[in-house]
């Protein structure tokens, strides 16, 4: 054996008590190695609070509960006129679902989905709203249709359409152009009693023509969606005439459609 053979595997008494003892000391550690895998190191407090973190649920907007067919239309002019956009919008697309043709209700689609200056330009011109006006009968006269009255108030920043106020000053789309003058209202006929006429306890007279009046305007702010101007209106032409069946049916219409608006938050 060479030199170096010779001393390679020579005894050593310090070498064989260290490689005994690391040996030990290995053995000692697999065998509690369990013990430290089964211990879980304590939990990091998150700087951030969880609620801050959490995703805020979207408000789901379901379809208003059915309504009688020809008061569904209705209703819906009456949302928009109180801002209800979002509700209107989802009873609208499920409308037009049922009454693809209906280009009233398309139109309407039109004003909420798109912006005003692109469906209308941006030409327009000053307006004061008058003490018997509402939006819905400038946009009939200046826009073509009452059922625009949503976009006359999207082109104003109005909200809610319906608080639109006598001697306010909106833009109208579009150009003046000569309006018809309106028609002056009947104004109620006084006769005087002739000198000597024996004076007559006066009756409750019944003005029917005054209560039909009321009730075709009554009709026309509800087709417009001006549900509380309306109920007003055919409040006043009930009124005039009370055994009137025809009124009394409206109104009692009115304030079905005027109960669900405001049913909706």
């Amino acid at each position: 054996m060479d030199h170096f053979g010779s001393n390679r595997f020579a005894y050593s008494p310090g070498r064989h008590v260290g490689l005994a003892a690391g040996l030990s000391a290995a053995v000692m550690l697999s065998a509690c190695g369990g013990k430290h895998e089964a211990i879980e190191m304590p939990a990091v407090a998150p700087t951030t609070s969880t609620a801050s973190l959490a995703v805020p649920t979207p408000q789901v907007v379901v379809p208003t509960p059915a309504v009688a067919a020809d008061e569904r239309f209705t209703l819906i002019l009456g949302l928009l006129s109180q801002g209800k956009v979002a509700q209107a919008r989802v009873d609208l697309v499920q409308y037009l679902e049922d009454r693809p043709r209906d280009g009233r209700a398309r139109d309407m689609l039109r004003q909420i989905d798109t912006d005003p200056t692109i469906l209308y330009g941006t030409a327009s011109f000053p307006y004061t709203i008058g003490d018997d006006d509402s939006l819905a009968s400038i946009a009939r006269r200046f826009m073509g249709s009452p059922y625009r009255f949503y976009g006359l108030a999207k082109f104003n920043a109005l909200s809610v359409p319906a608080d639109a106020k006598p001697g306010q000053i909106i833009r109208v789309p579009g150009r003046p152009y000569a309006v018809p003058p309106r028609r002056p209202r009947a104004a109620a006929q006084q006769h005087e009693a002739a000198p000597g006429t024996p004076t007559t306890v006066a009756r409750p007279v019944v003005d029917r023509a005054g209560g039909q009046r009321l009730r075709r305007a009554g009709l026309e702010q509800m087709s417009a969606g001006s549900i509380d101007r309306a109920v007003t209106l055919l409040e006043r032409a009930a009124a005039l005439d009370p055994g009137n069946g025809a009124i009394a049916s409206d109104l009692a219409r009115g304030r079905r459609i005027q109960s669900a608006v405001r049913s909706r938050n």
